[in-house]
Order: C-alpha cells, then sequence, then structure tokens
C-alpha cells in the first residue's frame, strides 16, 4: 500500500507540473500579428487636371512589410481643396488602388488616413498636375529624329505610331521612328531596306506593317516592299510588286489581304490593281482593272467590305472622269459608281459612322485664269451613299483645301486639319505664278448638320502631312511642309 501511494503522489505531481508548464519543456507560444504603423500611398508623377488616375495604398508595419491583416478603415485627403477622392474604404489584404482627379495645376498630394488611429497614415510623393488640352485644340508633342514630307504614319496594335520615310533636304529617307501616345515622344527604330517617299504603309491584321511602293532618291518609282514587325523593331524585303508605283493607295481587307491601287510610274497614271496575300507573302493582278488612271486618289474600306476609290483623274490641265469605282473583294474587279464625284488629286476622305464617305477639297482644273485654265485647291465636299452607290455635294468647307487630312473622331464628327490653298496670278488669260500656301487653320465637320465649322488652329501651318486617331480619341498629326516650304519635324496633338 506504501508503495502505492508513492507511485499516486508522483504521477500526480508529474500532472501538476504538466498544468503549470513546469517539467522539462513547453511549446512556444504563437508569435503575435504584425500591427500596421503606416501607410504607403503610391500615385503617377504626372496627372492632368480634371483627368482620372489611378493611385494605391498599403497597410505596412515597422519594417515596410506589407501586414495582410490590417482591418482598418481609410480615410483620404489631398493638398488640392478641389480634388475627387475616392470615400471612406477598407483595404483587401493590406492594399487597393483606388480612382482620384486632381482639379488644380501645380504640385499636389493625396494622403491616406486610418480613421481610429490617426498616426496609420501616409502621404504620396508630389504630383505634378499640369492643365487639361481644351477641347478643340492643338498641342505641341516631342518632335520626330528627322523632319519629313510625303512620309506615311500607320498606328500599331499596341498604340504606338510608326512613321516611315518621306523626304527632306537631306534626300529620301530610309529612316523610321516611333511615337510612344503616352510620353508624346519619338525614337529611332530600324531603317527600312529602301529609302522611300509617297509610299504607303499598311497595318496586316498579324501586327506587322507592309510597305509598298513609292518613289526612290531620283522620284522614279519603286517596286520594292518590306514588312516591319513591332517586336523586333526591323524591316524585311519580300516579293516585288507587279509594277512600279508611287501615289498609289493600299487597302487592308476584311480578308487580311491588302488591295493596292492605281499610282503612277514612267508609263503614266495607273488604272491596274494588284493583291498582297500575307499567307504567301506574294502581289497578284486584280482580275480587272479601274474605270480610270488614277494618282493621288483615296481608298475607303466600306462597312459591308468592298473598297470605294475616288478622285485621282485629274492631270495634265485635263479634266478626269467623276466616277468612283467600288472594288469587290469577291470577284477582284472594279464597277463603276454613279457620276458626280470629284477628279481631284491629293484630297482626303473619311468613312463617317453611318457608313457614308466623306470627300473633301484636293486640287482640280480651275478657269480662273479663262484661256488656259489652271489646277487650283478646292473647297468642295462630297458625300459618298453606299446604298446608292451616288454623290451628293456637301457644302463647301471653310477653306479650300489640297494635301491636308481627314479623320473620323470617336464622337462622329470629321477632323479636317491644314494643306494648302493655291493662289494664281494671270497673265492674258493663263496662270503667270502659283502660290501654294500652307495653312495651320482647322475645321470640323458635322454629318448631322452637313456643315463645317472652324475649330482651333494647328500650332503650326502643315501641308502633306499625316494624323493618325491615336486609342485614347486624340489625333497625332506629324511632319510635312511649313509656310517656308521646308520639311518639318515638329507633331501635335489635337483633342
Amino acid at each position: 500500500m506504501k508503495r502505492l501511494r508513492l507511485l499516486l503522489i508522483g504521477v500526480c505531481g508529474l500532472c501538476f507540473l504538466s498544468a503549470c508548464g513546469g517539467g522539462g519543456g513547453s511549446s512556444a507560444s504563437p508569435s503575435p500579428p504584425p500591427m500596421a504603423t503606416h501607410l504607403a500611398v503610391t500615385a503617377p508623377v504626372n496627372a492632368v487636371a480634371d483627368s482620372a488616375f489611378d493611385f494605391t495604398v498599403t497597410a505596412l508595419d515597422a519594417s515596410n512589410n506589407t501586414v495582410t491583416t490590417y482591418s482598418g478603415i481609410v480615410h483620404f485627403t489631398s493638398t488640392d481643396a478641389q480634388a475627387v477622392l475616392p470615400s471612406n474604404s477598407t483595404l483587401t489584404n493590406g492594399t487597393k488602388s483606388f480612382s482620384a482627379t486632381l482639379r488644380t495645376t501645380g504640385s499636389m498630394t493625396i494622403s491616406a488616413t486610418d480613421t481610429v488611429t490617426a498616426s496609420i497614415t501616409g502621404v504620396s510623393s508630389a504630383i505634378k498636375v499640369s492643365a487639361a488640352m481644351a477641347a478643340g485644340t492643338f498641342t505641341a508633342t516631342g518632335s520626330m529624329m528627322d523632319a519629313r514630307e510625303e512620309h506615311a504614319a500607320t498606328l500599331l496594335i499596341d498604340g504606338r505610331v510608326l512613321v516611315t520615310g518621306g523626304s527632306n533636304s537631306t534626300g529620301t529617307l530610309a529612316t523610321a521612328e516611333i511615337c510612344d501616345p503616352a510620353s508624346a515622344t519619338f525614337t529611332l527604330t530600324g531603317n527600312m531596306t529602301t529609302a522611300r517617299s509617297q509610299h504607303t504603309a499598311t497595318l496586316l491584321s498579324g501586327g506587322k506593317v507592309l510597305v509598298v511602293g513609292g518613289a526612290d532618291a531620283s522620284g522614279n518609282a519603286l517596286a520594292a516592299a518590306e514588312t516591319f514587325d513591332p517586336v523586333s523593331g526591323t524591316f524585311t524585303p519580300i516579293a516585288n510588286l507587279g509594277t512600279t508605283r508611287l501615289g498609289h493607295t493600299a487597302t487592308l481587307l476584311n480578308d487580311g489581304r491588302v488591295l493596292i491601287a492605281g499610282g503612277e510610274n514612267t508609263t503614266g497614271n495607273l488604272a491596274t490593281a494588284e493583291l498582297f496575300d500575307p499567307g504567301t507573302g506574294l502581289f497578284t493582278s486584280a482580275a480587272g482593272n479601274m474605270t480610270a488612271s488614277r494618282v493621288f486618289h483615296t481608298a475607303t474600306l466600306l462597312s459591308r467590305g468592298k473598297v470605294l476609290i475616288a478622285g485621282g483623274t485629274d492631270s495634265a490641265n485635263v479634266n478626269g472622269s467623276a466616277l468612283g469605282d467600288l472594288f469587290d473583294p469577291a470577284t477582284a474587279t472594279f464597277t463603276p459608281t454613279a457620276d458626280g464625284g470629284t477628279t481631284a488629286i491629293h484630297l482626303a476622305a473619311a468613312l463617317l459612322q453611318d457608313g457614308r464617305v466623306l470627300l473633301t477639297g484636293g486640287e482640280d482644273n480651275g478657269s480662273s485664269c479663262g484661256l488656259c485654265g489652271n489646277f487650283v485647291s478646292a473647297g468642295l465636299a462630297i458625300l459618298f451613299s453606299t446604298s446608292s452607290a451616288s454623290f451628293a455635294a456637301a457644302g463647301d468647307m471653310t477653306t479650300a483645301r489640297l494635301n491636308h487630312t481627314a479623320t473620323l473622331l470617336s464622337g462622329g464628327q470629321v477632323l479636317i486639319a491644314g494643306g494648302a490653298t493655291i493662289s494664281v496670278t494671270c497673265n492674258r488669260g493663263c496662270p503667270f505664278k502659283t502660290f501654294i500656301n500652307p495653312e495651320a487653320t482647322a475645321e470640323l465637320f458635322m454629318p448631322s448638320q452637313g456643315i463645317f465649322t472652324l475649330t482651333g488652329n494647328m500650332t503650326t501651318t502643315r501641308s502633306e502631312h499625316t494624323a493618325t486617331l491615336l486609342g485614347n480619341g486624340k489625333v497625332l498629326l506629324v511632319g510635312g511642309v511649313d509656310a517656308n516650304g521646308n520639311a518639318l519635324a515638329t507633331a501635335e496633338l489635337f483633342q
């Protein structure tokens, strides 16, 4: 019995020691969860007044580690008293992105503070807020590396703009550069394999750019073609055109092929057309020719897949055909439209949201000098109806223009920008002096009212420039010729 009592006492002692944490060892207590000591507010360095931007708030501990268990509510303030800020909010796993709009120009900050513990707070770095562009205004951007006229501009799939070739006082260019709309700056990319101006550059459905024809350093039409790869930034030569061409058009069809139509070479103006197949990398002749020879005309892909070819038939002071051509990709043939179009060269076209095509201005045979006649800039605008395949006058622009641009804006209006006017001095019924005057003016066509109204002027006079609608709705205008006949390196944005 005595031995049994001793064993029981021993067992009870061990139990007591274990319950009290005594004995030879014990398990470690869990560490307390990390506590947030401050907030990090990450915002962009630059912002535009009245334009929303994103910023991020993160809860951090004393060692600047993210506190994923933070459950506080955050309140926002700014040094901009007019700022539009988020309402009080919680974070998700210690972090969250928000949207804000600053309305005052200058250096501003955004603060985030815990609504219960004011010491848990954070302030962004300085945000430089610039004034917003007023609607209907042009603003200068960074300039190109090379001055260019008679170049081509192509919107790439990633939103950047490729500018190729052209010419300036040094001659015809093989260089190419890319504009990044986010920074509005240009950087050089690889050179083309052939120097060229008055060429076409067409975005293919696979993302590469097809560069075709144009004029070489001696002004001769080219048959050479090449493709640009935006990933590698390089150009690669491909099979030649069937014939040399400059002043032609290139249109991406819905099936991925490209229609190359008209232009000129040493034989004269061309009525022929070719099709580029990206699958084979080859050009083949279209089954039929256009109804007229055309150069510096327009080509517009219509909503149902056909292509309207218009203008470009007036040359050598002889009025051409005002008929247009409709290309059918299914048969690779052209059929004439109704009469009443335009014979002008160097005109511009834009596809409206309702499916009609707006044709504006150009250079056409005039009669201001009576006996001889002469080319003059045209102010006439014409609308093409796809349902009737016919043309109707749309009234005059505020300014007669040639070598201008026409760009459909996201709101449905068409921006007509720059170009040149021609004025003529007559002597005994014939042109004595001809003056070509580049324009800085711009105007908007309102399809619902069928009228043109002036908008703000460009920052510089431009003719033979390019205009590209960007993904953000702005229009990038690049290069061209100034009032003194010099090629421009400058660029600007319209909003």
